[in-house]
């Protein structure tokens, strides 16, 4: 998994540190790392459709930030699950932005047995940083 579970950051809420290899991968394990929590490693996926998305913002940290919000959005509003597939980042001084290729599956509970509901993320110690030549994200899930 392209992810860890931090143990000292909070007591009520989730926290994570995310990798990626590139931006792009950083924000699809945070994705994957979002619907792990949720629904455990092992769960199964159901047939889902393509959709895509664009996102813009004034850096890469509020950039991820609203990118999880989106994905929380969608399983909130319309019972979808959404996976990113590919996403792809620009970032530069003048703002980040994002297109986003995903699949997204209706939300069955025969198939997504929920261990925890992630209601938002949260800005307690968010972080996003490149160095060694990996990104890693700090992210708390509010539950």
């Amino acid at each position: 998994m392209p992810f860890e579970e931090l143990e000292d950051v909070t007591s009520a809420d989730i926290a994570l540190r995310i990798f990626g290899g590139t931006v792009g991968e950083l924000f699809v394990s945070a994705g994957e790392a979002l619907r792990a929590v949720m629904l455990g490693g092992a769960a199964r996926r159901a047939e889902g459709m393509e959709i895509s998305f664009e996102l813009r913002a004034e850096s890469i940290e509020m950039l991820l930030f609203s990118f999880l919000n989106e994905l929380l959005f969608h399983k909130d509003s319309s019972a979808l699950l959404v996976s990113p597939t590919v996403v792809d980042v620009d970032h530069g001084p003048g703002g980040a932005s994002l297109r986003c290729a995903a699949v997204a599956e209706r939300i069955e509970p025969a198939l997504h047995d929920f261990i925890v509901d992630i209601k938002a993320v949260t800005m307690h110690r968010f972080s996003v940083c490149y160095e060694n030549g990996a990104w890693t994200a700090t992210v708390v899930f509010d539950v």
